[in-house]
């Protein structure tokens, strides 16, 4: 009997190890497989806040362009705005004492310089002007800084500047600027 309860401890005590191997196994297993899930969650969590990130600083960025683009609209001549702006150029011979006569107005098409000519996007329409602005040289003079630096996108094509002295009155200047506007 000795034997036969020294041989149950041991079949008991093995049992009980295997049991509790078994156990640690099986816990060691399932935490394994929690921490796998875990990682997997935090790695989704990071991707989701870098997402979130790059959202934001898009939002931003169409904020700020949404900014831009609407000054920038603001350059282009819209077709409503054509009446306006031919007054704005004649009130310019007012500021600056002469005579202004807009000689020729015409649309036109301008291409982008270097630009292929299958680009669409390369390709704008335009109003062409003939300006002439007749008086003292430094108001001829003003009148065509100030059409080169106009807060539009005017192109000066050409100008030239001309004695147009008359007998009543000799110093005379007279310049003939041909221009293009950027439309939208």
């Amino acid at each position: 009997m000795a034997m036969n309860k020294t041989t149950r401890l041991v079949t008991t005590s093995s049992v009980l190890c295997v049991l509790a191997i078994g156990a640690f196994l099986f816990l060691f297993f399932f935490i394994r497989i929690e921490v796998d899930h875990l990682e997997t969650l935090s790695e989704d969590v990071r991707l989701a806040e870098d997402q979130q990130d790059k959202l934001e600083s898009l939002r931003q960025t169409v904020a700020r362009i949404t900014k831009d683009r609407e000054r920038l609209d603001s350059y282009f001549l819209a077709e409503q705005d054509i009446p306006n702006f031919l007054e704005v150029i004649e009130d310019l011979g007012t500021q600056t004492n002469t005579t202004v006569t807009l000689t020729s107005v015409e649309e036109s098409k301008w291409r982008l310089p270097n630009a292929s000519e299958k680009d669409e996007q390369a390709v704008y329409k335009t109003l062409v002007l003939t300006i002439t602005a007749e008086g003292a040289w430094d108001g001829v003079f003003q009148m065509v800084s100030l059409l080169e630096t106009f807060p539009a996108p005017v192109i000066v094509h050409q100008a030239s500047f001309d004695v147009a002295s008359t007998e009543s009155n000799p110093i005379k200047w007279k310049s003939t600027m041909r221009v293009s506007v950027i439309q939208k």
